[in-house]
């Protein structure tokens, strides 16, 4: 087996040369290399989306929300506890599931945010809502 660093080694390599086998001395142009790569960028936006929405249809991308909304409170507690600022928000997602949930959800992680969600319950639900109606 392959391990992580040596995968990544490789495919580092691999980039490498693509680039200077196609862009010559231009392989360092970071313009250049955007434009070498745009058409295998555009064929995985494609490919993720048609991916994403069938999630979508079948009810599973209640998860992908969830786990993106997990690395947002990650995020948002090392920055409360390194330099003590509160950052919460939205996650809208506007295509219901099979159930009619969207998954659209508030974040945050502080000891301020989580009394909030408490004490505010309704508040956020209204503003979920609106945030669902006004995007």
């Amino acid at each position: 087996p392959v391990s992580s660093q040596d995968w990544a080694k490789l495919l580092a390599e691999g980039h490498t040369k693509y680039c200077k086998d196609e862009l010559g001395d231009k392989w360092k142009d970071p313009d250049a290399v955007a434009e070498l790569f745009e058409p295998i960028v555009a064929w995985h936006k494609e490919k993720h989306r048609a991916y994403v929405d069938e999630m979508k249809v079948e009810g599973t991308f209640n998860k992908v929300v969830g786990k993106v909304q997990h690395e947002f409170m990650r995020l948002g507690d090392i920055v409360y506890k390194y330099n003590g600022v509160h950052c919460f928000g939205f996650i809208v997602n506007l295509q219901p599931d099979h159930t009619g949930r969207t998954g659209t959800a508030m974040w945050g992680a502080t000891p301020a945010f989580e009394q909030m969600k408490i004490d505010e319950k309704d508040v956020i639900s209204r503003q979920i809502a609106n945030w669902e109606a006004l995007i």
